[in-house]
């Protein structure tokens, strides 16, 4: 029987745009599996907000799932979020619940990932506006008051 093949930061740094990529720093939690879908999808989100930016931040990107764990130095930060979160942007890093989002379509996945995109390369804090600029940069999604639902295939 194959060994399980477990996401790597470089499964998303290799697909993400290449202009967006220079400006994140990856960071998988120990035994998130592989999936292609959410490597698609992360793909897809760094292609979309690409060509509205013109100088990126830089951000720390950590996949795993809630309670997340950063270890800095010889110091640990717990950062607990949210049951109805799939993703978080707060202060330069963003959190992106591997299980709640891989539950989802790929659009909707897509528009989790780009979300927090705009807030923390964009610095956009407002979420209805943050919805409004997704929905710009990715069509196949409309928003709602709040959140986001997908239009039909046009």
């Amino acid at each position: 029987m194959d060994e399980p093949r477990f996401l790597t930061a470089a499964d998303l740094t290799e697909k993400a745009d290449s202009l967006v990529k220079r400006y994140l720093e990856i960071h998988i939690a120990p035994g998130v599996p592989h999936n292609s879908n959410f490597v698609k999808t992360f793909q897809a989100a760094t292609c979309l907000i690409s060509p509205a930016l013109e100088k990126p931040t830089f951000l720390n990107v950590i996949v795993g799932s809630s309670p997340f764990e950063l270890k800095i130095g010889h110091h640990k930060l717990i950062f607990e979020q949210s049951d109805t979160a799939a993703a978080t942007h707060l202060k330069g890093v963003i959190f992106l619940n591997f299980g709640c989002l891989s539950q989802c379509t790929l659009r909707m996945m897509t528009a989790g990932i780009l979300e927090e995109f705009v807030h923390g390369m964009m610095n956009i804090k407002d979420e209805p506006l943050v919805r409004n600029v997704v929905s710009f940069l990715f069509p196949e999604i409309g928003t709602t008051l709040t959140g986001y639902d997908e239009r039909e295939d046009q």
